[in-house]
């Protein structure tokens, strides 16, 4: 945990690592929630409001039952990281997600249309900073993703957490 806080961009403090070995790796996306909930959503792009608008108005209904989150995530992670080649050192044993799902400074949500849970999101937060850190669906589940992550995000800005990491790309630029 240590190391992550001292290599974490948002948490930039020179004097924690030596220069001469750290390196930028890929662009970070953030929300800044020290902003209103309107300013925030009236920043996004056109397109990603109308995303959100349709998501909303299309009955997703939002799951933050823990239990039933965690079957959902313990159901489909392993293929789920498959299948978008995830590094080995991401297929931890199903009790380590257990454990993780089940800790209170992590933030469960998930969507469905009624058929049970298609998409879900985890993240972790402290009161300075909150951090996407998995997603897993199922294949009917991409269309959540995006009202997932402002779902996320509204609820971050209610605990006056002031930043949501979304992390960074595969690939730069490839958001």
């Amino acid at each position: 945990v240590t190391a992550f806080i001292t290599l974490n961009p948002l948490f930039n403090r020179p004097s924690f690592t030596e220069q001469s070995i750290t390196y930028d790796h890929h662009t970070l996306y953030f929300i800044d929630l020290a902003r209103s909930e309107e300013d925030i959503f009236n920043n996004f792009s056109a397109s990603r409001r109308r995303e959100l608008r349709r998501w909303d108005e299309s009955g997703a209904c939002i799951v933050c039952d823990r239990d039933e989150l965690t079957l959902f995530f313990l159901e489909h992670y392993q293929k789920f990281f498959f299948e978008r080649n995830f590094s080995n050192a991401y297929f931890f044993a199903q009790k380590s997600f257990a454990y993780l799902l089940g800790l209170s400074q992590i933030y469960a949500v998930g969507a469905s249309t009624g058929s049970g849970v298609e998409a879900m999101l985890l993240c972790w937060h402290t009161p300075f900073a909150a951090e996407w850190i998995f997603s897993v669906r199922a294949p009917e589940g991409r269309k959540h993703t995006a009202g997932l992550i402002w779902t996320a995000a509204k609820h971050f800005w209610s605990l006056n957490v002031p930043v949501f990491n979304l992390g960074g790309g595969f690939e730069s630029d490839d958001n």
